[in-house]
Order: C-alpha cells, then structure tokens, then sequence
C-alpha cells in the first residue's frame, strides 16, 4: 500500500493479489505388498505428486524442505503372531512424539491404522513410516502423503 497527497485528503493506493498456493505442492507415496521386519522401515516409493513439486522421495522417505505440511498416513496388514499392528511417523530417522497408531492385528485378521497429523519442518528433513510392532508384519498397502501448508 501507498499514500500520497496531504494528511487531510490522503489518497490510498492497495494492490491486492492471491497468495501462491502452498496446496499445490504434495505427495503421495505407498507401499505395494511386502513383509516388513520390527523397528524397519517401510518401503515406500513416489505414487504421485503435483507439477513441479518441491517434494521428493528416495531411500523410502519423502524429502521436504523447510516448512508446515499435513501428513497423512497408514497401513493395512496382519501380524506373523497374534498382536498388533504399529506404524510410526519417523522425521529425519527419529520418531515424531504422538505419531504411532496401533490395531490389533492377527496372521488371519488384518488390521489397519491411519492418522493425520500438522508437521512443521525448521530446516530440510525426511518423512519415513516404521514397523513398530514387536513382530513382523505382512502389509497389503502403506502410504505417506504430504501437502505444504505454508
């Protein structure tokens, strides 16, 4: 905005416009069927993403520069014992705090979790799903996806 003219008939100039749209910046990865051992992590790999997407994957993680992001997440399967089936948001190889979901999961009855959660980035890092179940798990999808908020 700017002004001109004297106190008392001041004349305002507003240039007004649309913000860039963060939205238009996302990911989707999954995971097709796969064994993934305890504490591992699960393989993921880029499903789809918006043109010109600042967002990668490699090594089974989507790498996101700094920012404020919606992750959406999950996994379907069954447990090679009877117990649960965990999944955890890993930022940068480190649990995020929260971030674990659990269903109880047979060799015969699947089972499956999901959760949507506000992350934000302070510097570059990478987004990564882990098996957090005390066994071995026999998913049937998995899947990490990320959209920019700001």
């Amino acid at each position: 905005m700017t002004t001109s003219g004297p106190d008392t008939a001041k004349v305002f100039d507003f240039q007004f416009g649309l913000p860039a749209d963060p939205a238009s910046d996302s990911m989707y990865a999954d995971g097709g069927t796969q064994s993934v051992a305890t504490t591992a992590v699960i393989p993921l790999a880029q499903a789809g993403a918006t043109p010109d997407t600042t967002l990668t994957v490699s090594a089974n993680a989507v790498n996101v520069p700094a920012g404020t992001y919606l992750v959406s997440y999950g996994a379907t399967g069954t447990s090679t014992a009877t117990g649960d089936l965990s999944v955890q948001l890993y930022a940068d190889g480190a649990g995020v705090a929260g971030s674990t979901v659990t269903d109880n999961a047979t060799g015969v009855d699947a089972g499956n979790v999901s959760k949507t959660l506000i992350y934000t980035a302070a510097a570059p890092a990478t987004l990564s799903l882990y098996n957090v179940s005390a066994e071995t798990v026999n998913l049937t999808d998995a899947y990490l996806t990320v959209v920019r908020l700001a």
